[in-house]
């Protein structure tokens, strides 16, 4: 599926989206990025007052009417937390030592960390006190498949996020490339190890595809379009967006 075969294909004949809701300009504001905004419904509670209406009630039953209004209702425990957006994917300093290195193919590497979510959605992240930096990546991949009616493209949308040390960082001359699902250096066309140091990829954040099946003599078209948008993500260390 994946290896640098891959990457220097010719270019398939889709294109594979990019998902532009977290670019490089979000900041690497440490604990959470933007909070997307609340669109839900507002709902007024009018609670008529009449005199003639009250005149039979007792005071001590329009202060139990009363305590009830006031008294908000107890939280559905099947409901998601809005703020944390569930339980937060917690890893230990042993659990990154053994994440796999950025330039490993993640889908053969055994508990490896990955998620569904899309847009409305939180993922949340618990590192090590003195934690470095989660370095997220917008990280689409291609898989091609030929049938007896034509070639079925799938593109895969989502996120590799990579735990950067404190005191190294994430080396931006590498691009990922969605045809060879890896990351490769854009100036040397290149994969060095040694450029990562000690950089792990923690897990990946999976937020739809797209499929689309190219018939050898109609031309291609869209089969279906599956995706779910951008996350929203939170830590207790920095968060950076890589382009």
């Amino acid at each position: 599926m994946f290896g640098m075969v891959a990457l220097f294909a010719g270019v398939l004949g889709i294109s594979a989206f990019m998902v532009t809701d977290m670019t490089s300009d979000n900041p690497a504001d440490e604990g959470e990025t933007d909070p997307p905004q609340d669109n839900g419904d507002v709902i007024d509670i009018d609670v008529a007052t009449g005199a003639a209406e009250n005149a039979a009630q007792s005071e001590g039953d329009r202060e139990t009417v009363d305590a009830a209004v006031a008294e908000p209702a107890a939280p559905d425990d099947n409901s998601p937390d809005d703020e944390a957006g569930g339980d937060p994917l917690i890893f230990t300093a042993a659990g990154i030592a053994a994440s796999p290195a950025p330039l490993e193919d993640f889908a053969l590497v055994d508990d490896f960390t990955e998620v569904t979510a899309g847009d409305g959605d939180t993922v949340g992240f618990t590192m090590p006190e003195d934690s470095g930096t989660l370095y997220v990546l917008p990280a689409d991949y291609v898989e091609s498949t030929r049938t007896e009616d034509g070639d079925e493209t799938y593109v895969y949308s989502g996120y590799n996020v990579y735990y950067v040390p404190a005191d190294q960082s994430f080396p931006q001359d590498y691009q990922w490339s969605e045809d060879g699902a890896t990351l490769y250096n854009g100036e040397t066309y290149a994969q060095d190890a040694q450029d990562f140091q000690d950089v792990r990829l923690v897990a990946r954040i999976d937020s739809g595809y797209i499929a689309t099946e190219t018939a050898y003599e109609d031309g291609t078209e869209t089969v279906f379009d599956n995706r779910l948008g951008a996350p929203r993500i939170t830590a207790n260390c920095a968060v950076i967006w890589g382009a």
